[in-house]
């Protein structure tokens, strides 16, 4: 990646490490932005119970936001008077957000 030394330099790391997912070093903290999961040691950095806590808040407001998505997709007015692009943005934002909160569950079960 082009970008590693701007990523350090603002993460204020010294190390930086990509790695497919079943290369998932454990005991690690989780982010999830987009399609991206970011790993880090905790390394007696982290607070394992506030870690699972933040987790578990993400879990919730990402869970709203799914019943939110379904609420508008399942309205029928919406659904028959928006444009079809943007009901199209909508459904994929919902899967988005399901394919994040699977990740986020997921890393909730490996701390």
């Amino acid at each position: 990646m082009t970008n590693q030394n701007t990523i350090k330099e603002l993460a204020q790391i010294s190390e930086l490490k990509f790695v497919s997912a079943r290369e998932v070093p454990e005991k690690t903290a989780v982010a999830v932005a987009g399609d991206v999961e970011i790993y880090v040691p905790f390394q007696q950095l982290f607070d394992i119970h506030a870690e699972r806590s933040r987790i578990q808040k993400e879990i919730g407001k990402t869970e709203q936001d799914i019943v939110s998505f379904q609420r508008k997709l399942a309205n029928e007015n919406f659904v028959a008077r928006a444009p079809k692009e943007v009901v199209a943005k909508e459904q994929l934002r919902l899967q988005e957000y399901q394919e994040k909160l699977g990740k986020l569950k997921n890393a909730l079960g490996q701390l």
